[in-house]
């Protein structure tokens, strides 16, 4: 009966532990502003790199991250922007 005391406490200790890891290996690794442009580019979501190179890089990088996770607006200073294009949503 010790015995599977221990197994039980190993058991859940492993599943924890698997846990913290699965979620860390599942976060998005956050880009940089080159990545999200090229990102932004190759997606055909704008076709002028030097336009929007001028852009910032946290508004790139919210605008790349949304394109990832499929979303069709993505919101950057308390406005939202359509990922096609980054323009404001009205």
């Amino acid at each position: 009966m010790k015995n599977k005391k221990y197994i039980w406490i190993a058991l859940g200790i492993l599943a924890v532990g698997g846990y913290f890891i699965y979620k860390e290996f599942k976060t998005t690794k956050k880009l940089s502003k080159s990545e999200s442009i090229d990102l932004i580019i190759e997606n055909g979501s704008h076709s002028n790199r030097e336009f929007i190179s001028t852009f910032g890089s946290d508004f790139l990088i919210a605008w790349a991250t949304a394109i990832i996770k499929g979303d069709k607006v993505f919101t950057y200073g308390g406005k939202s922007y359509n990922t096609q294009g980054g323009t404001a949503v009205k």
